[in-house]
């Protein structure tokens, strides 16, 4: 293989892959918290329901997963922990956008152009991939100091259209969230 088919296969499939499929994790929590002397996490009662139930019920399945491989035990009330988690999908097109200006009196003026004050109302500029943004923020309250102890948010990108994948990319980003939630276990 030749350097520049080297190269041009490189391109090739950095060009293939998705770069618009973010994903971004923030973790914090007490350093001074003992961990370890946790066994047990409840679910907190959410105020408002689920605006998507299959996909609560999907993500609470993997946090209850990792947790549980971590040796916290489920309980229906008085865990140790509380575990208080909010997740949300939002739907955004992959295309740079603006407000157009729009006249406030009549017309535009006579030497310039329409487009210039209202912007060009093509189709080609409402066409595009829509992407979903998936966002999950979640706490673990120590019960008896009432003091959140580890609090961590994932962002993550996905296509409405590539379901499996779109599940596996959520699945991939809260396992990474919860690798070492909490600390020391």
């Amino acid at each position: 293989m030749t350097l520049v088919q080297f190269w041009l296969l490189s391109i090739v499939a950095i060009g293939c892959t998705s770069p618009g499929l973010a994903q971004k994790v923030i973790v914090r929590y007490d350093k001074t918290t003992d961990f370890s002397k946790f066994y047990t996490y409840s679910w907190a009662t959410s105020q408002s329901p689920a605006t998507r139930p299959l996909l609560h019920h999907y993500v609470a399945a993997i946090i209850e997963g990792q947790l549980h491989a971590k040796g916290l035990k489920k309980v229906e009330h008085d865990g140790d922990l509380s575990l208080i988690s909010g997740a949300e999908l939002d739907y955004g097109s992959n295309l740079a956008g603006g407000t157009r200006i729009v006249p406030i009196y009549g017309g535009p003026p006579q030497d310039m152009k329409r487009t210039l004050w209202t912007g060009d109302y093509s189709p080609s500029a409402t066409t595009g991939f829509m992407i979903a943004h998936f966002s999950l923020i979640m706490e673990l309250v120590d019960r008896n100091r009432n003091e959140v102890i580890w609090n961590g948010t994932v962002f993550q990108d996905v296509h409405p259209s590539q379901n499996e994948e779109s599940l596996y990319l959520l699945g991939k980003a809260i396992t990474k969230l919860l690798e070492n939630c909490p600390p020391g276990h």
